[in-house]
């Protein structure tokens, strides 16, 4: 009787189990699982804090606007409300009239491009034209093209009459430019110039203006 009871008794103890050829008990099996679930809830806690401090602010906001809505009466709520609709009305207009009004300048930039073509000017200059103010565009193409075509004309001229003298036949050095302004080298740069210091560049230069001009 004795060794019938002996029998079960070791048939009831856990068996041990074997992976990978490394023999494992129950207990170290309970270990790991009790490791790996101790591991998972670190990363678990640690995310949590990341999460919670990363939003730290903006619950604070919602919780303090909540709040403030909470203690509202019913009239106050509605008129809370319909201030929040009109400030999105307002910023969807504002949005709206940017874009409008950046359409208008490409708009304006385009034909102050063609009119300058149509007029036998440079169209490089259309930036320092241009207006959404058709008018105002009509003008300053108007002024420019009085001012440009007479400046290309007396240097012209100039430069005619400066080759040679009936005296002497001799020709005379060609003019320096002026120290009141940087002389450009490149279109960008003669782009950049403001109007008086480009015009009197074309005055003195006019061949290595429209030399830089014609740059791509």
């Amino acid at each position: 009787m004795a060794e019938e009871q002996q029998a079960v008794n070791n048939e009831e103890e856990p068996k041990e189990q074997e992976q990978g050829g490394k023999t494992y008990t129950q207990d170290d099996i309970n270990r790991m699982m009790a490791a790996k679930a101790k591991e998972l809830e670190s990363q678990f806690n640690d995310k949590l804090k990341e999460a919670q401090s990363v939003s730290a602010d903006e619950r604070k906001k919602l919780m303090e606007e909540g709040a403030k809505r909470a203690q509202m009466t019913a009239e106050e709520k509605a008129k809370a409300d319909l201030e929040d609709r009109q400030k999105e009305i307002e910023r969807q207009k504002a949005e709206f009239e940017q874009r409008m009004q950046l359409l208008d300048e490409r708009q304006a930039l385009s034909d102050t491009k063609d009119a300058l073509t149509d007029a036998g000017l440079p169209k490089e200059f259309a930036g320092f034209l241009s207006s959404v103010d058709e008018d105002k565009r009509s003008s300053n193409i108007s002024s420019f093209g009085e001012i440009f075509n007479k400046a290309v004309s007396e240097a012209v001229d100039k430069r005619v009459s400066g080759k040679k003298t009936p005296s002497t036949g001799s020709t005379t050095a060609p003019s320096q430019p002026s120290t009141d302004y940087k002389v450009p080298k490149t279109r960008a740069e003669l782009l950049s110039m403001d109007i008086a210091q480009s015009q009197q560049f074309m005055n003195e230069h006019p061949e290595e203006a429209n030399m830089l001009l014609k740059q791509r």
